[in-house]
């Protein structure tokens, strides 16, 4: 449901653009597992995981403030600057989707109590 909203709003139309934006995405949480393993393994899980959520909200809540093509035009430089935002904060999530799921479920498994596994 987000393809039309995304197309419509930041990609001028292209459903190409549209998936390739959503591609950054999952092409950087291999590189967040990565980055963020090595992280965690170096000080810490419990550092990882807030890192990580921290991460996920601020890109979050910064894709729903970004300005848009569609809203200041299309020649609008301030258009141009929330497309190439978007970009980096979808890379910013994927990151830190792929530094949390294996850092949340290590550290689950870690933390608790032998009876509740």
């Amino acid at each position: 449901y987000m393809e039309v909203y995304m197309e419509r709003n930041f990609f001028r139309g292209s459903a190409l653009a549209t998936w390739l934006g959503f591609t950054a995405t999952f092409a950087a949480r291999p590189l967040g597992g990565m980055f963020i393993g090595m992280l965690s393994d170096t000080f810490g899980r419990k550092l990882a995981v807030v890192i990580t959520v921290i991460g996920m909200l601020t890109a979050t809540v910064g894709q729903g403030l970004l300005p848009t093509p569609r809203r200041w035009g299309d020649d609008s430089a301030l258009g141009s600057t929330g497309l190439c935002l978007l970009f980096c904060l979808r890379l910013v999530q994927g990151l830190c989707t792929g530094g949390e799921i294996a850092s949340v479920s290590t550290y689950i498994t870690e933390v608790a109590g032998q009876k509740s596994m």
